[in-house]
C-alpha cells in the first residue's frame, strides 16, 4: 500500500461517523502508527469477513502480509 492509501483506509476506519466495537482503539492505533493502524484495520476486516463466511479478497490477505511481515521484520532489529 502506498501512503496514501493507508491514509485513505484508516480515515475509512476512525472518521467521525463510526461507532463500531474497537473504534476508539482504533483511532489511538492511528495517533500512533500508521502501519500498525492498518494492520489493526486489516485484522478487523479478516475476521469479520471470516465470521460471517464472506469471501475475502486475496489483495487484503497480501497486504496483512505485508504488513505483518514488515511488523516483524521491525521487532527484530
Amino acid at each position: 500500500m502506498t501512503l496514501l492509501d493507508k491514509v485513505l483506509f484508516i480515515a475509512d476506519f476512525i472518521s467521525a461517523d463510526r461507532d463500531y466495537d474497537g473504534v476508539d482503539k482504533m483511532r489511538k492505533a492511528a495517533d500512533k502508527n500508521l502501519d500498525e493502524a492498518c494492520l489493526e484495520g486489516m485484522a478487523f476486516t479478516i475476521a469479520d469477513l471470516a465470521e460471517r463466511k464472506i469471501t475475502i479478497a486475496p489483495d487484503t490477505l497480501a497486504g496483512y502480509n505485508e504488513l505483518a511481515a514488515m511488523r516483524a521484520k521491525v521487532k527484530k532489529s
